[in-house]
C-alpha cells in the first residue's frame, strides 16, 4: 500500500511539472513574439479571466470567441492589435465601459476606455499591432485592476 502511495506521489508531480513547463514555455515563446499571434493573445486573456482552461490550446480560445459570438473575425496566426486585445479584455471580464462604448462596443472604444483606465499608455491606436511583452503586460494590468492580483 505504501509502494502504491509513493509511485502515484511521484507520477502526480512529473504530471504537475511537466504541465507547468508547458506553460512557461508557451510564456517564453510569446514574450520573444514581435508580433504576437492573435490566437495566443486571446488564449492568455481568456485563461487568465478564466474562460478557457489555462492548460487549454489556442483552438479551445477560438472556439470560446466563436460560440461567444464577439464579432471576431480573424484567425489564430494574425497579428493581434491593441484593439482586438482590450476589446476581448472588455468582454471576458464583463467590463461596462464608458458612454461611447455602451453605444458602439468594439475595439475603437475599448481602447479609449482601457487608456481612461491608464491600463495603456503607449500610442493608444487601435490598429497598433502588439508584441508578446506588452500583451502579457495589458492582460496583468488588467487583472490587477479587476483586483484578480497584486498590482
Amino acid at each position: 500500500m505504501k509502494k502504491h502511495f509513493i509511485c502515484f506521489f511521484v507520477l502526480a508531480i512529473a504530471v504537475a511539472a511537466a504541465l507547468s513547463a508547458q506553460s512557461n514555455a508557451f510564456i517564453d515563446k510569446l514574450i520573444d513574439e514581435k508580433e504576437a499571434p492573435y490566437g495566443e493573445s486571446v488564449f492568455m486573456a481568456l485563461a487568465a479571466a478564466g474562460l478557457v482552461k489555462p492548460d487549454g490550446t489556442v483552438a479551445d480560445a477560438m472556439a470560446y470567441l466563436e460560440i461567444a459570438a464577439w464579432g471576431f473575425e480573424k484567425k489564430a496566426d494574425e497579428p493581434v492589435t491593441l484593439g482586438d486585445l482590450c476589446y476581448v479584455l472588455m468582454r471576458a471580464y464583463n467590463m461596462n465601459g464608458g458612454f461611447m462604448y455602451a453605444l458602439f462596443p468594439g475595439p475603437r472604444y475599448a481602447v479609449r476606455e482601457f487608456q481612461f483606465l491608464e491600463l495603456v499608455r503607449r500610442r493608444p491606436v487601435p490598429s497598433r499591432r502588439l508584441g508578446g511583452e506588452e500583451v502579457l503586460q495589458i492582460i496583468g494590468k488588467t487583472m490587477s485592476y479587476r483586483g484578480e492580483v497584486a498590482p
